[in-house]
């Protein structure tokens, strides 16, 4: 039984979410939107410096072409 009190109230948490969450972003949308630029901006830095000090070292998985066939 406590289980499925639990079960019942973690459903409704996602529910209430999902009806609070637009609101609250069409009361402050041009915030989130800067701030989510921001974060936008500051993941594209970081994935930049990954994909050239990493990625790019990494051997490539490529198969030549003459054992293709």
């Amino acid at each position: 039984m406590p289980f499925c009190l639990y079960f019942l109230s973690y459903i409704d948490s996602g529910t209430i979410l999902l009806m609070i969450v637009p609101a609250l972003y069409n009361k402050y949308e041009e915030h989130v939107d800067r701030y989510a630029g921001l974060v936008h901006q500051s993941f594209s830095k970081h994935y930049r410096l990954v994909d050239e000090n990493v990625l790019r070292r990494l051997p490539s998985r490529r198969i030549p072409r003459d054992k293709i066939d």
